[in-house]
């Protein structure tokens, strides 16, 4: 069963269930006060021989996310999201909980959605496939539509890319994000604000060790069209500890 975690304040208690309560009360209740955001961006692992690139920066103007909804037959749902300034520059960064699991149990016989491997890979084919202009308009809305090599690269563990999906060359085939309301607003107002170097993935796992450096090979996000050495870089990690024992505010 989840846990029901326990926060006490002056004036009332929150009870925080499972990895989505924690993760909402990390978020709105103690990331915003005082420097904890600056303590929190500046203490996470990055993969070896890749240095955290907020070290001793200062975080401004932060935008708290909750859980997004990138769609079902899109690019899956969010856990969170951060968008905040460093160094005159905007930055963006997309979260994944996986609390009560380690990275590799996590992608142990389930759907390719409800990996974290494929979280973080879905997570990136969104924004890279944003940047890159990959929008068409159907029916008289855009959409957000994954692109034919794309769809070649990952449709070996991704099942939403069936035999008959794969053989399909209309907008069916694909894998697309129906751009209105908060959606639009998420990637026009935000995202569209980050240079894709400047937009990070972070995951939260019951690891003891960052697990980018441990995990076999096969289990690494995979970029199209990247090295997992080049992009490394954008990939970061904190223990779930941690985030449960985060102070009440």
């Amino acid at each position: 069963m989840a846990k029901l975690i326990r926060k006490s304040s002056q004036f009332c208690a929150f009870e925080c269930y499972s990895e989505r309560g924690i993760l909402s009360y990390f978020l709105f209740r103690y990331l915003p006060f005082g420097e904890n955001l600056n303590i929190f961006i500046n203490s996470l692992s990055f993969p070896k021989n890749y240095d955290n690139p907020f070290t001793n920066q200062k975080i401004s103007n932060p935008v708290f996310f909750s859980e997004l909804n990138l769609g079902k037959k899109g690019f899956g749902d969010p856990d969170g999201a951060i968008f905040f300034e460093c160094s005159n520059q905007y930055m963006m960064m997309l979260i994944e909980g996986k609390f009560n699991e380690t990275y590799s149990k996590s992608c142990k016989n389930k759907g390719y959605n409800s990996t974290i491997q494929g979280q973080l890979e879905l997570r990136w084919r969104a924004v890279s496939l944003y940047k890159n202009g990959s929008i068409k308009e159907v029916n008289g809305f855009p959409y957000l539509i994954e692109a034919e090599e794309y769809r070649g690269f990952y449709k070996d563990k991704d099942k939403f890319y069936n035999p008959e999906r794969v053989s399909a060359n209309d907008f069916h085939g694909f894998r697309r994000l129906k751009l209105v309301e908060g959606v639009k607003r998420l990637f026009d107002d935000y995202i569209a604000k980050c240079d894709l170097n400047n937009i990070y993935f972070l995951c939260i796992t019951a690891d003891k060790e960052p697990p980018f450096d441990s995990v076999s090979e096969h289990l690494l996000p995979r970029i199209f069209n990247h090295r997992w050495d080049s992009v490394a870089g954008h990939f970061c990690w904190k223990g779930t500890p941690e985030i449960e024992k985060c102070g009440c505010v």
